[in-house]
């Protein structure tokens, strides 16, 4: 076999490799979160008019991508796979194009073949592309991004349409466009000073088209926004933004911790894996800036100092979720790196077969899923309420702590739990949780609690409260994310 046919043959092998890997974790269909069960309640209730206007339960996320989310909820049975179809469809376009720009640069078999490995077989990426939020196609957006910049920047001809296109579609379906916007400013002012003004105007025009779809689209959407001063809190309590003090070691310590997240959660590796990565980044950087590749180094390190920038004026938060769209970026910088390591120390691997050389990276990448627990979950609600239905009798009644109350709505509104037609749920209010559980009437009490930190907090209070008042209590289910109690309550 040719080599280009077998390079092409093994690419191809990893794409459907990650493909197969996204289906199994799709068709698992695992149960909503309380986050997921918050958006999909409203996609599922709202008509697509109300969808345009703010959102319950503070929940933001882009115009077209609810609209794509509503017009998909009506395709299936299956609803909580129909609300997924949209994401998984994203992270399978987000392949495609971060396969593209890969060859753009042309890089080694082994590099390509590494790095392409890294991320279509991320478990954070593919629990994402199952995640009914906007970061998946933020995913796709970003790759899209990469991709025709990358051609742009190589000089290859794409139909400027297609840009016009693409841009307008972006800035509707995801958040992050407004980053890639600037990023596409502070390279076309690269491209300016290196390449004086030649063919500078298509570019600059594209530049304000850009931002003057996104200022509409601000001032119809987001300006004023109700939910706005919520998120600010939320976000500020979290650690989403980055209080700046040259003079503060805190400040120093939240930015390694914060690049430290990215690499540790974003690859779910852990030292040295984060360790590797981290120098195949900063080996990447370093080849840019010492072969002066302006251009590239501008692409691939500006959408995370702008980023980083306007977290620091607490415009846009820095959290794992939200800047998962950065993978691109940071792979294809550590391919640069990889490739700029294995000339720098003159390691020669052309020897090795590749085929072999699959196998093993497909074996690495394999047994990283099984450390981590395959297919991924998170609150398995359907599993709890499926492993207690023979036991139910029709006078029980449910109490659901605060962090499941959203995701048994969801499914209770979808009338997916056949013996249960009602449930309550404790106020949130954590001071009052032992009054409220005082205030239960005589009967048989099913009681859910997520593993959420503030929901662990309410269930040790329930079992001291069942011990010291000598509640009758039998524990009877426990999975990822969620634990099931029976409780009967005397008078």
């Amino acid at each position: 076999m040719k080599k280009n046919q077998l390079d092409r043959s093994l690419y191809i092998l990893i794409l459907l490799f990650g493909i197969t890997i996204s289906l199994i974790q799709f068709f698992y269909s695992r149960s909503l979160w309380f986050d997921e069960s918050a958006l999909a309640l409203n996609i599922i209730h709202l008509s697509f008019l109300d969808l345009l206007k703010p959102l319950d339960y503070g929940q933001v996320a882009p115009i077209l991508f609810l609209e794509i989310e509503k017009m998909l909820s009506f395709s299936s049975n299956n609803t909580d796979n129909a609300l997924r179809i949209f994401p998984l469809i994203s992270y399978l376009i987000s392949i495609y194009f971060f396969f593209r720009t890969l060859r753009i640069y042309d890089f080694s078999f082994l590099t390509s073949c590494l790095l392409l490995f890294v991320f279509v077989l991320n478990p954070y990426l593919i629990y994402y592309s199952n995640e009914i939020k906007q970061y998946a196609s933020d995913l796709m957006v970003s790759s899209c991004y990469l991709y025709l910049v990358s051609s742009w920047n190589k000089g290859k001809k794409v139909n400027f349409l297609i840009y016009v296109i693409v841009g307008l579609i972006s800035i509707y379906l995801s958040n992050i466009t407004i980053i890639l916007v600037a990023s596409l400013g502070s390279y076309l002012l690269v491209d300016l000073s290196l390449e004086g003004k030649q063919n500078l105007k298509p570019k600059l025009y594209y530049m304000i088209y850009l931002f003057m779809v996104f200022i509409s689209y601000y001032f119809l959407f987001i300006s004023n926004h109700p939910s706005k001063q919520y998120m600010l809190e939320y976000w500020e309590k979290n650690g989403g933004f980055i209080n700046i003090n040259f003079f503060s070691l805190d400040f120093y310590k939240t930015i390694l911790g914060k690049f430290r997240s990215t690499y540790n959660s974003l690859f779910a590796l852990y030292y040295p894996g984060e360790l590797i990565l981290a120098i195949l980044n900063i080996s990447g950087i370093i080849y840019l800036l010492k072969f002066k590749d302006w251009k590239v180094f501008t692409i691939v390190i500006s959408p995370l100092l702008i980023h980083f920038g306007l977290s620091c004026i607490k415009l846009y938060p820095f959290d794992t979720r939200l800047i998962i769209y950065q993978m691109p970026f940071i792979i294809l910088t550590c391919a640069f790196g990889f490739d700029y390591l294995l000339d720098y120390f003159k390691l020669k691997y052309y020897h090795i077969n590749k085929p072999f050389l699959f196998i093993i990276l497909a074996l690495l990448f394999t047994i990283n899923f099984i450390r981590i627990g395959f297919p991924l979950k998170h609150f398995e609600l359907k599993k709890g309420v499926s492993a207690i239905n023979n036991e139910i009798l029709p006078s029980d009644k449910f109490f659901v702590s605060y962090w499941s109350r959203l995701s048994f709505k969801y499914y209770l509104d979808l009338n997916k739990f056949e013996k249960i037609k009602e449930f309550k749920s404790d106020n949130g209010n954590i001071k009052v949780y032992e009054e409220e559980l005082n205030a239960l009437l005589p009967g048989r009490y099913w009681m859910f609690f997520s593993h959420n930190s503030s929901d662990q907090t309410r269930q040790k209070i329930f079992l001291n409260y069942c011990k010291d008042n000598n509640v009758s209590l039998k524990y009877v289910f426990k999975d990822y994310g969620i634990d099931v109690y029976l409780l009967s309550k005397m008078k």
